[in-house]
């Protein structure tokens, strides 16, 4: 069972955005909150995207819904339907004023799926607006169904491997009890960030919370005795995982110790 806390103290190392918003759950439930954003995003403005060539969009995040938005054509987007791959990204995609929105179950293999089963492969042409750095291959998995698709990187997340003074501060006279990381790269940065503040030999005791296993083998393969995983691959079933939420879906999380 996940364990019960109070009022500790959180380490968020997601971009700024979205650190906010994990600031904001975190802080209605009585915890105190730090910010190190380890990535940022950076829209890119891409002038040749053409709407009309498209039937349907593509999302697997909302930074790729926003990256569409910052286009200059980006009002133009919103009358094709979209299909987002989860509920999340889904819910970003309405925020910015799409009302055509097809949602998958939160991963890229069932969002070629859906859209496999909702769409023909033509006449139109499929708009994945990506970022630079990606998991999954959505675009060959739609192309292997016979689909065009034209992947465009409207965002890039670039690494901030750098821990603010009064993060690195906190974190060696152990003012933080726990630090969310989202990412492999996230997790990749952050194990730097520490080595670079020369942190990584007082930190050892440190409880990280993360999204998925992947994420955990970078923690783990770097020495850290309490790792714990979200049941599922989102931040409520982390925050529950760590008993920082009352209420989230998901089984409870896998802690490791060594």
């Amino acid at each position: 069972m996940p364990r019960k806390e109070s009022a500790i103290h959180v380490l968020v190392t997601r971009p700024i955005a979205q650190a906010l918003k994990t600031r904001s759950r975190l802080e209605a439930r009585g915890h105190r909150v730090a910010m190190a954003p380890l990535l940022e995003i950076v829209f890119r403005t891409c002038p040749d995207i053409d709407a009309d060539r498209y039937g349907a969009i593509l999302v697997t995040s909302a930074n790729g819904v926003e990256g569409l938005v910052h286009q200059q054509n980006g009002a133009s987007f919103r009358a094709l339907p979209l299909y987002a791959v989860g509920d999340r990204t889904a819910q970003a995609a309405e925020q910015c004023g799409w009302t055509d929105i097809r949602s998958a179950s939160g991963t890229v293999d069932e969002l070629a799926a859906l859209v496999s089963d909702d769409m023909p492969a033509d006449p139109f042409a499929l708009l994945y607006a990506a970022g630079v750095d990606r998991t999954g291959d959505l675009a060959g998995a739609l192309r292997a169904r016979g689909y065009d698709v034209d992947v465009v990187e409207v965002y890039e997340a670039r690494t901030v491997p750098i821990l603010p003074g009064p993060i690195v501060d906190d974190l060696r006279n152990g003012r933080i009890d726990c630090v969310l990381l989202y990412s492999v790269r996230t997790a990749r940065t952050f194990v730097e960030a520490l080595k670079a503040s020369r942190l990584s030999d007082t930190v050892g005791g440190l409880r990280i919370g993360v999204l998925s296993e992947p994420i955990a083998e970078v923690i783990r393969a770097s020495g850290y005795r309490e790792v714990i995983v979200a049941g599922e691959a989102n931040e409520p079933a982390l925050l529950k995982a760590l008993g920082l939420a009352g209420i989230a879906s998901g089984k409870t999380g896998r802690r490791t110790q060594f």
